[in-house]
């Protein structure tokens, strides 16, 4: 029964992290860079784009990119990239309006 479990359990460690690397190379396979999230917002300037592209590490290789988006993910300190608020707090406040 226990090594069922072990087996389980490192079988999903498995899948979230190819997971993980799956919707990472989605973002960055995608049309446009992800430092354009509105790309038609009269207010992203170059220097915007400079800025949410050193902030997010964006100019910084793939592989780079991942680690800091693990880094990231494990510390809490994933924001959203287009308002900029805490994705904890955004997934909180859905949760708390799915409850019955």
């Amino acid at each position: 029964m226990i090594s069922f479990i072990g087996r389980s359990v490192i079988q999903k460690i498995i899948t979230l992290f190819f997971v993980s690397i799956v919707s990472f190379l989605i973002i960055h396979i995608a049309p446009g860079k992800p430092s354009q999230v509105d790309p038609m917002n009269p207010k992203f300037t170059p220097e915007v784009v400079e800025r949410f592209q050193k902030e997010f590490h964006l100019n910084k290789p793939l592989h780079v990119q991942y680690f800091y988006f693990y880094r990231d993910l494990f510390t809490g300190e994933t924001v959203s990239w287009k308002d900029n608020q805490s994705v904890l707090k955004k997934i909180w406040e859905r949760f708390l309006n799915s409850l019955p």
